[in-house]
């Protein structure tokens, strides 16, 4: 065994493991931390990856690394493969991490390109048929009775709403609704989403990026919700969500934009029943646990038992 061996053997176990376990569990986890947890997962992959290239290329360094950070106890993870054979792997792993790195550079900027354009053209839109009320300083209204209600990402956030709202919802539903949105702008997830399915088309072949690709744009939804029943009650945004879903007639949000009315709403339901049955203390717990269980476990599981196995 080597260090190669075992920056290689954590990536396997975040790239394709820790998806399956992830996807299985998600539905039990905190929504935001569940929505935060992909990508810490898929740069902790990156860097991994990148610690097993620069391994391998770099000759001599793994024994004086491994000696001076963990002692002699883990000296037999020094490099048992010809300096030749790993300069060779390390420079084609490099080359191969260079060139998906530029990939998922240059789709994350078209798409950041492709969205700000979209922004720019719905917010003259908005600006010129919208207006503000009094009491919703950040928000633009739209004249229409169908109900609707978006958040338009970029440096400065656009949210929009119709004042068919004002027929469906009551005032603390309509709240409850806004603070949805809020907590898109204020939570970034229009660049989680662009990050995820940039990553996602790139490396399809990876569970670990494929499945994040699909999970993060449901779990945003999620995520807003939570951080609207934490100021408004479970019930609250529950009860405008299914409001919204029965109106007669439904405005389309704009495209590239976020909206309470997306996603899964069963699904949506059902997470909010259970935050409305959770203590503020058991939620700490929870969240605490996950958090190791999410990111730090692969990596430590895989450590520990490639340290056993080396010093037995």
């Amino acid at each position: 065994m080597n260090v190669p061996f075992a920056f290689i053997a954590t990536a396997g176990a975040l790239g394709w493991v820790w998806p399956t376990w992830m996807i299985r569990h998600q539905h039990r986890i905190d929504p935001r931390l569940a929505m935060a947890a992909w990508p810490a997962a898929q740069v902790l992959f990156a860097l991994v990856s990148v610690g097993a290239a620069v391994t391998l290329l770099v000759p001599g360094h793994a024994t004086t690394f491994v000696s001076s950070l963990v002692g002699r106890c883990l000296n037999s993870l020094a490099h048992t493969t010809p300096a030749a054979g790993e300069n060779v792997a390390g420079a084609a792993g490099s080359v191969a991490l260079l060139v998906v790195f530029s990939c998922v550079f240059v789709r994350i900027l078209r798409r950041r390109n492709a969205q700000r354009d979209r922004r720019e053209q719905l917010s003259d839109t908005i600006f010129l048929t919208g207006f503000q009320l009094p009491g919703f300083p950040d928000v633009w209204w739209l004249d229409d009775d169908r109900p609707v209600a978006f958040c338009l990402a970029g440096p400065r956030t656009r949210i929009g709403a119709s004042t068919g709202l004002f027929g469906f919802l009551n005032d603390n539903e309509l709240d409850a609704v806004l603070s949805h949105e809020r907590a898109h702008a204020r939570m970034r997830h229009h660049t989680t989403i662009v990050w995820a399915e940039a990553c996602g088309r790139t490396l399809s072949a990876i569970p670990l990026f494929r499945y994040g690709a699909q999970s993060v744009r449901g779990l945003s939804e999620q995520a807003a919700d939570a951080a609207a029943a934490s100021a408004h009650g479970p019930m609250t945004v529950a009860s405008a969500l299914i409001k919204l879903a029965s109106a007669p007639r439904q405005a389309t949000p704009p495209r590239g934009s976020l909206a309470a009315a997306q996603g899964n709403l069963g699904f949506r339901l059902n997470t909010l029943t259970r935050q409305g049955q959770r203590s503020h203390l058991s939620a700490s717990l929870h969240i605490a646990a996950i958090t190791t269980a999410c990111v730090l476990a692969p990596a430590a599981t895989v450590t520990m038992v490639l340290a056993t196995l080396t010093c037995s």
